[in-house]
Formats: C-alpha cells, sequence, structure tokens
C-alpha cells in the first residue's frame, strides 16, 4: 500500500482509501459510517465476590483463632487478603471500546481495545477520511476509483493504482 496511513494500531490500518483489518481490504467509498460501542466490565461482580471473600476471610479468621489453629488463621488472612485485592482490582477494570464498518451490506468489526487513546485516534482518522470522502464528492471531477478507492486527478481517466477506468 503505497498510501500514508492516517491510523496504523490493533491490527487496523486507515488510508484515504482504504482500510485494512489483518488480511482484508475496505474500500473508504463503500462504507457509510462507522458504529462505536463501549462495553462496561462487570464491576459490581467483581466487588461483591471481593466483599464476600473478604467477610468469610475474617469469620474464618476469627474462628480458627478462638479454636487456636494457626493454619486456618492464615488461610482467613489470605481469604481477607484475596477480598481485597479483587475489591481494588475491580475499581481498576478499564471498558472496552468497539468500532465497526458500516456499509450497506453489513457490519463490519475492526477494533476492540481497551486502549482509549488508539480508539479516538481511529475513530478521528475514519471521521477524516469520511470526512474527506464528503467534500470531495462536492467537487466536481473529483472522484474515488470504484476499483480500489484510491482518488483520481482531475484530469484522470483512469486509476494511478489499480488501472481501472473513471466512471
Amino acid at each position: 500500500m503505497s498510501e500514508a496511513p492516517l491510523f496504523d494500531k490493533c491490527g487496523v490500518k486507515v488510508t484515504r482509501g482504504r482500510v485494512v483489518v489483518g488480511n482484508d481490504t475496505y474500500v473508504v467509498g463503500n462504507i457509510t459510517s462507522i458504529s462505536t460501542n463501549t462495553i462496561e466490565p462487570p464491576r459490581k461482580i467483581t466487588q461483591y465476590g471481593g466483599a464476600l471473600a473478604a467477610a468469610v476471610g475474617i469469620a474464618g479468621g476469627f474462628s480458627a483463632l478462638t479454636e487456636g489453629s494457626i493454619l486456618l488463621v492464615a488461610v482467613g488472612v489470605a481469604m481477607f487478603g484475596f477480598g481485597v485485592w479483587m475489591i481494588y482490582k475491580s475499581a481498576k477494570l478499564e471498558p472496552t471500546r468497539t468500532a465497526s464498518l458500516v456499509t450497506a451490506a453489513k457490519h463490519i468489526p475492526v477494533i476492540h481495545t481497551k486502549d482509549q487513546a488508539a480508539f479516538e485516534e481511529f475513530t478521528a482518522a475514519m471521521n477524516k477520511v469520511l470526512d474527506l470522502r464528503e467534500t470531495s464528492r462536492d467537487v466536481p471531477k473529483s472522484a474515488f476509483c470504484s476499483g480500489c478507492g484510491a482518488p483520481f486527478t482531475d484530469d484522470a481517466k483512469f486509476c494511478s493504482h489499480c488501472g481501472a477506468a473513471r466512471a
């Protein structure tokens, strides 16, 4: 691909004419929009599980302490520590962000990441590409190749990238 990428992370490459996802290439001219979603992690389950583990650890530790069993006290302290760790980790869980390319035929999953910066960079690149496509439609004699998505120059009759005739 000779075009300079606007985005090249997470296995996705976005240029002015194409979006490459793994081994699949999609022409920007066929993309109508992008669809995004944020999936929140199950924090409540982790917090309740951690609180339950901590409570069982405290109860078991005190029960073992009254019986004089050092091993069971250690198990109770470990259980309490595990419960506190679960509560702490649940606060640090990151949401997963997903994006799909929307065409006339289907939604194509493109990116699935917890990296917010990469996700925002991808959506900005896609918005720029789609805006450039819309802007170029307003200008006479400017178009994109239906075969590969590369932009035509004003006076070109054939695509310089794939050789397809200008429609």
